[in-house]
């Protein structure tokens, strides 16, 4: 925590690790240093103190949320000299229920209907700001009908339908707090969706505009409105799943026949209010010298910063709900056939088609790289998809053919070979409006003002009073291009993925009490899903930060591509296990495996 001098300006206690004052230096004295021609200098506050006329009125209203230390901590009381303690707890409730009814010897019903609650808390932690805290509720529903059926003494039947809900649901215990409270402008407020606590980030070096990266990875002070394990969002996405599948089973001679449907439809209202309140990060860079370019251990101070009203980076996120939905569809037949008593050849082929993801009202779209941008003229425009429509081309084509052989060698050896291909799931989603790609979601990156040709200091007449001051950009469905922001997105052919797999065993029976196995298996993922950052070098970042790299490029869209296709997996695995038993009640087991994975 902050200490009660520090937050009225008193840093005279300041000390850095090794007990060297740490030093605060004034923003408004940097200047051209007469000594050292390209470089700037600036003045320590006297005493190492902010005046209490410098000290912001929002920052003034915000340092209330920190408590005051309440224990002796270490390194000169500044580090760990805060504990409050509580318990978490979860209550939870879960039922079932069953019916079964018998129409006759050849066809038997049953149905069910079950479900759960579970609603947890931080008991005597949770605060509105820190520790920011949330109250979790996940209900869930689920309900069955399945009519089995024997048609004869050779032909098995059953049809099933059902119907699952998920409902992943927290909620911050600051829900609706007015920003304005704290001194922040009425059109700010005004411009959130989701109303909370602000998050407030005092870090000893922040780099980027948005959702800041700590360099240096340490915080100066706790941060407010994040909660325990780093998030303290409204997050709701309840989840419907709609599933009906019939299949069949018929044993004719030396045939074991297996066909079927499966049919699901999938729907997801997701929302997560990230960032809706605000993200303002501050860190030393404002109150650190002489030379302002120069970073030590004991100059300048986040929080120092932070009374100042200068925040080095920040955003405002706006996100929408999101009506999402996807299909899947598939149809198998699988035939077990035993040439002869020794040879049995397993052939199956399996029809599936998932559906991209899909959105009720259009609030998604993609990225054509070949489409012109009207307003830049080059190549690379973001495109709305209509309601109801696909963020990608469904792909039809995916076929998943299996076969297996099984050989009795001799008769204790038996040898097994199968190989198949399988479709995976391109989705590596969560709940987050972000991760169904840009649309009705934005990210407004703080602007404190026009930049200061002065490098490594704040907007002249700058401070957070004021924190959008290039305006809230905030889109049209079916006519915003975000020409100049970052997007991320998918394009309209990403393939979808699909797995290959081989295996192979020799099963060996060494006496009547012992058995031994080897085996290999070889696995190749092609089209793996995976996030790709593809930003141009922000201007600002590269003048400010440039000299410490050595290399920098531009790229041809200042986009974020959210798929990508020529990634792949390759996995293979060799094994040997055994078993013997050792007594008439214990057996004995060993195993061995091997893994190799290139990921490419």
């Amino acid at each position: 925590m902050p200490l009660p001098a520090w937050k009225t300006g008193d840093f005279s206690s300041a000390r850095d690790r090794n007990g060297n004052p740490v030093i605060i230096y004034d923003y408004l004295t940097t200047r051209a240093n007469p000594n050292v021609p390209g470089t700037y200098i600036r003045d320590q506050f006297p005493g190492n103190i902010i005046p209490a006329s410098r000290i912001h009125p929002i920052s003034a209203n915000v340092a209330k949320y920190w408590p005051d230390p309440n224990r002796a901590g270490e390194q000169f009381g500044q580090v760990n000299n805060f504990f409050k303690s509580g318990k978490n707890v979860t209550n939870s409730d879960i039922w079932f229920s069953r019916v079964d009814h018998v129409f006759s010897d050849k066809h038997r019903l049953f149905g069910r209907f079950g479900g759960s609650q579970s609603d947890g808390y931080l008991k005597g932690i949770n605060d509105i700001a820190f520790p920011g805290g949330t109250i979790r509720s996940n209900p869930t529903r689920n309900a069955g009908i399945s009519l089995t059926s024997a048609f004869s003494s050779n032909v098995l039947g059953e049809f099933r339908i059902s119907y699952t809900r998920l409902n992943f649901n927290t909620v911050p215990v600051s829900e609706g707090f007015d920003m304005s409270t704290l001194g922040f402008p009425k059109s700010l407020a005004d411009a959130v969706t989701y109303r909370q606590f602000p998050e407030i980030l005092v870090q000893q070096y922040a780099t980027g505009t948005g959702l800041a990266v700590a360099t240096f990875g340490a915080n100066e002070v706790g941060n407010l409105g994040v909660g325990q394990t780093g998030g303290n969002s409204k997050n709701q996405s309840p989840q419907d799943t709609w599933h009906a599948l019939y299949h069949l089973t018929w044993v004719r001679g030396r045939h074991n026949i297996k066909v079927g449907v499966d049919l699901q439809r999938m729907k997801m209202a997701a929302f997560l209010s990230r960032n809706s309140g605000g993200q303002f990060v501050f860190d030393r860079v404002y109150t650190q010298g002489p030379n302002p370019a120069v970073t030590a251990i004991n100059s300048g101070h986040g929080f120092a910063s932070f009374l100042l009203g200068v925040p080095i980076s920040g955003s405002i996120e706006t996100t929408p709900y999101m009506y999402l939905f996807q299909r899947y569809n598939s149809a198998y037949i699988q035939d077990d056939w035993r040439l002869t008593p020794r040879l049995t050849l397993n052939l199956g082929f399996r029809y599936e088609y998932t559906s991209p993801y899909g959105e009720k009202f259009g609030a998604i779209g993609y990225f054509d790289p070949e489409a012109i941008e009207p307003q830049t003229g080059l190549k690379g425009l973001y495109k709305w998809v209509p309601p109801g429509g696909y963020h990608r081309d469904p792909q039809y084509w995916t076929p998943a053919p299996r076969v297996g052989i099984a050989y009795q060698f001799d008769p204790k050896t038996v040898i097994r070979v199968a190989a198949g291909i399988f479709n995976a799931a391109n989705n590596g989603l969560n709940a987050a409006a972000t991760d169904f790609g840009t649309g009705l979601f934005t990210t407004n990156a703080m602007s404190l003002g026009p930049p200061n040709p002065i490098p490594f200091t704040p907007p002249v007449g700058g401070s957070w009073s004021n924190p959008f001051a290039a305006g809230f950009v905030f889109p049209e469905k079916g006519k915003t291009t975000f020409v100049g922001q970052n997007i991320r997105v998918d394009f309209r052919d990403s393939p979808h993925a699909y797995l290959g797999n081989w295996t192979l065993s020799i099963q060996r029976q060494v006496n009547a009490e012992t058995l031994a196995e080897v085996g290999y298996v070889g696995t190749k993922t092609t089209h793996l899903f995976w996030n790709r950052m593809e930003n141009a070098n922000d201007p600002l970042l590269l003048r400010q930060w440039a000299g410490n790299c050595s290399t920098s490029s531009p790229t041809r869209f200042s986009a974020r591509f959210k798929a990508a296709s020529a990634r792949f997996r390759r996995s293979s695995g060799a094994s040997c296990c055994g078993r013997s038993r050792s007594t008439s009640r214990f057996w004995r087991y060993a195993a061995l495996t091997a893994t190799r994975i290139i990921t490419a």
